[in-house]
């Protein structure tokens, strides 16, 4: 993965919209500017809206001993059932090496809060983080958008 914090983050917002929408969700990216929201999801016959913020970071950021961490400010609409946030892990020798994917991990912004209240950085355990990982969190977040 290349070093350039743009594309990173790009990297993460187009997998995760790519993830979602093999799953069977409508996926919309926001015009530039909307702080906060990097998309929105839903299911193709209604039901709730959410949106998501993408963090994204690579090896040296991410996976400490026993933990993933992510760097992150304040949520911006505190409190927002309707907020989701997807932690995506892009490792540094991917895509070069097919064996070490990606790994998104998919949390609703009230356990987000929760750690923030004590920390600048978010953190999840590896084994609280297995929870909310890829198609077992995308199928909490499914539940969440169902009419």
């Amino acid at each position: 993965m290349a070093n350039n914090s743009i594309l990173t983050g790009a990297t993460g917002e187009f997998y995760v919209a790519a993830y979602l929408s093999a799953l069977g969700m409508v996926v919309g990216l926001p015009r530039a500017g909307v702080p906060g929201i990097d998309l929105f999801v839903a299911m193709p016959k209604g039901g709730e809206t959410i949106a998501i913020q993408v963090k994204t970071g690579t090896t040296t950021l991410n996976k400490v001993k026993d933990k993933y961490i992510w760097r992150i400010k304040k949520p911006i609409f505190p409190k927002n059932s309707s907020l989701w946030y997807a932690f995506v892990y892009l490792p540094a020798e991917w895509p070069k090496d097919e064996n070490k994917p990606p790994e998104v991990f998919f949390v609703p912004s009230k356990y987000v809060e929760s750690v923030l209240a004590n920390t600048v950085n978010f953190w999840m355990k590896k084994t609280e983080a297995e929870k909310h990982k890829g198609y077992e969190g995308a199928k909490i977040l499914r539940r969440e958008l169902e009419p």
